[in-house]
């Protein structure tokens, strides 16, 4: 991974060690609470997550779903 985004990432890691935060908001995210994990292990908040990806989520959803 690059170097850049590699220290964004240490950088929104939970000081508390174990609790995801999200990269958007930085809020922690909780098993209770909505979410996305992106590639790399990121997570964010449905919420927080752009049109394109919470959409896609949806698509493959419905695909396992259908299968």
């Amino acid at each position: 991974m690059a170097p850049l985004l590699e220290n964004i990432r240490s950088a929104m890691s939970s000081p508390r060690g174990g609790r995801p935060v999200c990269l958007v908001c930085g809020r922690g995210v909780s098993q209770a609470d909505d979410s996305l994990r992106l590639r790399g292990g990121a997570v964010v908040h449905r919420d927080c997550a752009t049109y394109d990806a919470a959409s896609r989520r949806v698509a493959r959803a419905r695909a396992d779903r259908d299968a």
